[in-house]
């Protein structure tokens, strides 16, 4: 855990198109400067609500923990600014429901800060995995997703013929409009979508789907969390794209190679002390309703 003495600075990513960004950012800052600690923002954020302490590849050396206060996909955006697998991240929801990943609301800033303060703070590290596409031997790319790695063709490219590997051997040839593999974070994003299978945070585990498979027999596979996925392009006519976490992306050609394995930097995310993973299904999923 970290100490009360070293914890100096904070960052701050923002949702700005958020309506009351510039409350919300108020509120941030008034708690921060109750425990003394000065914040960075993100740029855009800074730029909008003209603040000068800007986070950069250069600041975000100098924070001790992040704060993400948006949905999912601001959380998503932001986590390259955690240079250490140890500083924690607090996302926290403006949705109006809670996000799968941004758990916390902005009611519960105060105690989750007195939380990190005083070393008492409840945290998961989420695996990601590092994501390669490799082409006629050379590395183009290279990606650590939270959620997951995507490999889709567009509306007007015919079916995609799929070749897999799983730690050098052959699992199978899948015929569909795309493959998901995702981490149980991930799991609840768009491999959900597809009815893909729904994994425990904590679960040491890989999803491989399918998108549309034209194939009758295939089923979702969970994978151990240690093993190395090679997805070939053996057959494609027309646009494909492999994309990560919905961030950013690449496009692909036949006999192009995706290589997926555990990274060695998972995220250190705070939650919430007044709900766990079952209560936020329950509430996002709408179990047990009629």
């Amino acid at each position: 855990m970290v100490s009360m003495a070293a914890m100096n600075y904070a960052g701050i990513v923002l949702k700005i198109t958020h309506p009351q960004i510039e409350q919300i950012f108020n509120q941030i800052i008034s708690e921060l400067n109750h425990y003394h600690i000065k914040a960075y923002l993100d740029e855009a954020s800074a730029r909008k609500l003209q603040y000068e302490h800007i986070l950069t590849p250069e600041t975000a050396r100098l924070i001790d923990f992040l704060i993400v206060a948006g949905g999912d996909g601001t959380f998503l955006r932001s986590i390259d600014y955690l240079l250490s697998k140890e500083k924690p991240v607090v996302g926290i929801n403006l949705s109006g429901s809670l996000g799968f990943i941004t758990e916390i609301t902005l009611e519960e800033l105060r105690e989750t800060l007195s939380d990190i303060v005083n070393e008492t703070y409840k945290f998961i590290y989420k695996s990601r995995l590092r994501c390669s596409v490799i082409r006629d031997s050379k590395t183009l790319t290279c990606a650590d997703v939270l959620n997951e790695a995507a490999i889709i063709r567009n509306s007007l490219t015919p079916i995609v013929n799929f070749d897999i590997w799983v730690d050098n051997l052959y699992l199978s040839k899948i015929k569909a409009d795309g493959i998901i593999v995702a981490t149980p974070t991930g799991s609840t994003a768009y491999n959900m979508a597809v009815n893909g299978p729904i994994l425990h945070p904590e679960t040491e585990g890989i999803i491989i789907n399918a998108v549309s498979p034209h194939m009758l027999s295939f089923r979702p596979i969970i994978l151990p969390a240690g093993v190395r996925i090679k997805i070939r392009i053996s057959k494609a006519i027309g646009p494909l794209y492999a994309s990560f976490d919905g961030q950013r992306g690449i496009e692909l050609l036949s006999m192009d190679e995706v290589r997926i394995e555990k990274s060695n930097f998972p995220v250190k995310v705070v939650q919430s002390r007044r709900r766990d993973f079952f209560d936020i299904i329950r509430t996002k999923l709408k179990w047990g309703e009629k």
